[in-house]
């Protein structure tokens, strides 16, 4: 049964005019999402503004969590690029993420499944 859904969409340059990218980074991203970020072949802006919008979309679907850190939300991506959420918080629940960008924007999409 579907218990939250979350949209968030950010305009990537507002990311692209971060004055301190690593900085940003570091209070965002865990290691692994870094090292994904870095780690492409080509890494993009649009790739961190993905990444975030869905973090925010996260929390939306999530609405009941009160003191969220950015960290305890982990964008994982499969051996077939596809993202999902690991949560490292209490939930009830698993997540479904979209993550989309195009020309100025990108946008992130969680639905919360609750467990039966």
């Amino acid at each position: 049964m579907i218990s939250g859904i979350g949209i968030d969409i950010v305009k990537i340059s507002r990311i692209a005019s971060v004055r301190d990218m690593s900085a940003f980074l570091k209070r965002i991203f865990t290691d692994p999402e870094i090292e994904y970020i870095i780690g492409r072949k080509k890494w993009s802006i649009q790739t961190i503004a993905g990444m975030f919008a869905a973090k925010e979309a996260f929390f939306k679907a999530e609405s009941g969590i009160v003191g969220f850190r950015w960290k305890d939300v982990e964008i994982v991506h499969g051996s077939d690029g596809a993202p999902t959420i690991k949560y490292k918080g209490k939930s009830s629940g698993c997540y479904h993420l979209s993550i989309s960008h195009d020309g100025d924007y990108a946008i992130a999409v969680v639905v919360k499944d609750e467990k039966a």
